[in-house]
């Protein structure tokens, strides 16, 4: 009876090492698909797409080669035409012409580029004058003038002027009642986009006005 008991107990012991085997392999396949989720993407706790590393360089590698092809299909070949005409042209002239048009070509660029700097120093100094005063800046470019702060000055004030007497006016509406139905604290912007509106076609019929008198009546001043 021992010996019938120790057989048995012997074929248990055996058994139990083929079930953990098979839990192993069945538990292999779900770590391999894990795997997988996590190079090729997978969806996070929000469901939101989460990507590898590897997927991101792959995704701007694609974009970068595609504005690589744009650019040889569209901008590449009137870049290289242009500098076969400018090359044809430059091996036409003599020593002295090259050496003038590529000065010339010098002289341009300088102008342009100080030209630039010139309208950005004036547009800064005008809504520097604008906010300083708190008044809107939405008309800067119209009101700046180029390398000429007196002129910039006045075209400030002018807008100033304007900009207060509608204020005085709107004001004085609606002391009496007469405002809008419905205009508010949020009509700010838009009495401000007005006035600068109202400066604008004042000052170009003032250029106007200036310009057909120095036409007809410059000659005669003179």
């Amino acid at each position: 009876m021992d010996a019938d008991s120790g057989a048995d107990a012997g074929n248990s012991a055996s058994a139990t090492p083929e079930t953990g085997s098979e839990t192993g392999s069945q538990q292999s396949p779900d770590t391999n698909k894990n795997d997988d989720n996590s190079s090729n993407g997978s969806d996070d706790d929000k469901g939101e797409k989460s990507f590898s590393p590897k997927e991101v360089r792959a995704m701007i590698g694609a974009q970068a080669t595609k504005h690589l092809d744009d650019f040889k299909t569209n901008d590449l070949p009137k870049i290289l035409a242009d500098a076969r005409s400018k090359w044809e042209a430059e091996a036409k002239m003599s020593p002295e012409e090259r050496e003038q048009t590529q000065k010339q070509e010098q002289e341009s660029a300088l102008a342009k580029r100080e030209a630039q700097l010139d309208h950005r120093e004036a547009v800064d100094y005008t809504r520097s004058k604008l906010i300083s005063a708190g008044l809107p800046t939405d008309f800067v470019e119209s009101l700046a003038v180029d390398k000429d702060t007196d002129a910039t000055d006045k075209n400030v004030e002018a807008f100033t002027k304007t900009f207060s007497a509608a204020v005085q006016k709107k004001v004085a509406e609606r002391m009496k009642g007469k405002s809008t139905p419905g205009v508010g604290a949020g009509s700010q912007h838009t009495t401000s986009t007005d006035l600068g509106q109202l400066l604008a076609k004042q000052h170009a019929s003032d250029t106007r006005s200036s310009k057909a008198e120095d036409y007809f009546f410059g000659g005669k001043n003179k």
